[in-house]
């Protein structure tokens, strides 16, 4: 076993590359877990970072951070690239227009709602990132109707689209 008072000698890394990092000089401070010294670092980016020796020697940290968020930016483009291909179809999310019924729709259709200070039935729909107001009804039955004809003519067309590009 080790005795916790001997003390790591620093190897002379300074100006070695690892990754992202160049090590400069090293410091003062010790890792807390075996020891090893920590080396002043400058990442490509121009920032600076303290790392232990046997953390760059065994590549574990390759620069002061930037690289993982790079790279978390670049999948998050992919990832956002991928849906769009997939489910946007002239501005339009596929998937919204699927989108079932949700359990706090009172009406018991998608679109309508009953609009208590005027006591009607209110027909809307969101198309394009628009919200479209088609109307307030005295009867459910008219609103309704005029949400299937807003779906036939905004949604319709734009499904078709979608299943003739798979």
């Amino acid at each position: 076993m080790k005795n916790k008072d001997t003390k790591f000698k620093a190897k002379d890394i300074s100006n070695f590359k690892f990754g992202r990092l160049t090590a400069l000089y090293p410091t003062d401070k010790r890792d807390k877990d075996n020891g090893s010294v920590i080396w002043r670092c400058e990442c490509k980016c121009g920032n600076f970072k303290d790392v232990a020796e046997y953390l760059l020697v065994r590549k574990d940290i390759r620069s002061c951070g930037c690289l993982e968020k790079e790279s978390r930016q670049n999948n998050g483009k992919k990832v956002g690239a991928s849906h769009v291909s997939k489910n946007i179809v002239d501005g339009t999310n596929i998937q919204a227009l699927k989108i079932p019924l949700l359990s706090t729709n009172t009406s018991g259709i998608k679109g309508v709602t009953w609009d208590k200070s005027r006591k009607k039935w209110v027909a809307q729909i969101n198309f394009m990132r628009k919200h479209i107001f088609l109307g307030r009804f005295g009867e459910i039955e008219d609103a309704a109707k005029a949400r299937k004809e807003a779906e036939e003519k905004y949604f319709k067309p734009i499904l078709e689209k979608y299943r003739g590009e798979k």
